[in-house]
């Protein structure tokens, strides 16, 4: 069973099955040799390492001309894309578990309230980099938000908006949104899909199980780019300072401070 998602190095054998993932940011590459018994129909694992200090250059020995003009081609494309400017004016440092999954559910809220859902927050979770720059490109974006997660719009319960405001996730509220919480209302929030759908084990869903699968609508693009558009939009691109103190948690607008009933 090769692994992945938690970012981490693994080689154990459970129940005779091997186990095994190899870190995050290309730190490893795995090595595992099987050995199959067609007679007891049995697999023995005669290695399993982790190989740090790997390129795949090593190993390259000859390049196939045609595909390496069709990966330029597409590299070449890309770089276009990755080279554009979405912000220019940037003041302090937005870090991935605070200011900047702020400033995304910012966006992806007013994007909601565009599209015409009165919602009465915006939920994510932690950016994957902090940005550190006094520029932002479109590559900076997608090194902080590598998904393509899209946007539901839902009706959370009480008990979802105390489940989910209570872990790991970020939030912005709205400002007619005065923090009280009550058992007998329901709340429609803008989450992304890997929330809105996260299942256990059992496949039953864990963090919206009340709402079981059951969505209003999908907004149109995806977070990473309705961030950039955003972005673009504010005139943050047009040298409109991005100050990232105007994302701390401990301002109201982010609190996950509530009230409950």
């Amino acid at each position: 069973m090769l692994c992945g998602h938690s970012h981490r190095r693994e080689e154990t054998i459970e129940n005779g099955l091997l186990f095994a993932q190899y870190g995050c940011y290309n730190q490893y590459v795995g090595h595992i040799e099987l050995d199959y018994n067609f007679e007891t129909r049995s697999v023995t694992y005669t290695k399993k390492e982790a190989i740090t200090g790997y390129t795949i250059n090593n190993e390259i020995q000859n390049i196939d001309d045609g595909i390496d003009s069709i990966i330029n081609k597409y590299n070449s494309e890309c770089e276009k894309a990755a080279n554009e400017v979405v912000a220019n004016n940037v003041n302090g440092s937005f870090a991935s578990n605070e200011q900047l999954p702020n400033l995304m559910c910012k966006a992806i809220y007013e994007k909601a309230i565009d599209e015409g859902y009165d919602i009465t927050l915006a939920y994510c979770n932690n950016a994957r980099a902090d940005l550190n720059y006094s520029t932002w490109t479109y590559a900076n974006l997608y090194q902080a938000f590598p998904f393509d997660n899209e946007i539901y719009i839902i009706e959370a319960s009480y008990n979802e908006m105390v489940n989910e405001i209570g872990k790991y996730n970020y939030i912005y509220r709205s400002p007619q949104f005065d923090g009280t919480l009550t058992p007998s209302k329901k709340y429609l929030v803008a989450c992304l899909d890997y929330l809105m759908f996260h299942t256990n084990s059992s496949r039953y869903y864990d963090y919206f199980s009340d709402n079981n699968g059951k969505y209003v609508g999908v907004l149109e693009d995806n977070y990473r780019i309705i961030l950039k558009d955003w972005l673009i939009e504010k005139g943050y691109v047009n040298g409109k300072q991005l100050n990232s103190g105007d994302y701390s948690s401990s301002l109201v607008d982010f609190s996950r401070s509530f009230t409950y009933n």
